[in-house]
């Protein structure tokens, strides 16, 4: 969608510059958001814009990035990652790394601890089986 400046004629790019230069930093009034918000009430992307947003918000195009391609799934292995160049160190496949608070998205260094993995099942094992069940055997809480 192009920026119209006047009845049915496009904006030159020198004048979308402009005007959006002059509206950086514009702190809008409350009134003016609710018109905006209103206006804009049902309207949804088509799906080709929602192909284009996906694609402009992929990899490191993403604020979010973190540097590696790691996904929800995969972030024991950045956990491992940053444990290994903290510590200047490259673990076995036998050694785990394992969140201290239980956090597996926390991977800050100070919650990172390395273990070796029969030791790691164990305790997360020992954990699993002090957690408490409701009436219909499903785990509740901590």
């Amino acid at each position: 969608m192009s920026t119209v400046c006047s009845v049915g004629k496009p904006c030159s790019e020198e004048t979308k510059k402009k005007i959006s230069e002059a509206l950086m930093g514009n702190i809008l009034s409350e009134e003016t958001r609710r018109k905006m918000s209103k206006a804009h009430k049902g309207l949804h992307h088509s799906k080709e814009t929602k192909r284009k947003i996906s694609e402009a918000m992929k990899g490191n195009k993403n604020p979010a990035w973190k540097g590696d391609s790691a996904s929800d799934t995969m972030y024991p292995s950045r956990a491992r990652k940053i444990y290994q160049e903290y510590h200047k160190v490259t673990l076995i496949p036998e050694i785990d790394v394992h969140h201290i608070d239980g956090n597996v998205r926390n991977n800050e260094i100070f919650n990172l601890k390395a273990w070796w993995h029969p030791d790691h099942i164990s305790y997360h094992m020992k954990k699993l089986i002090k957690r408490k069940r409701d009436e219909r055997g499903r785990y509740t809480g901590a």
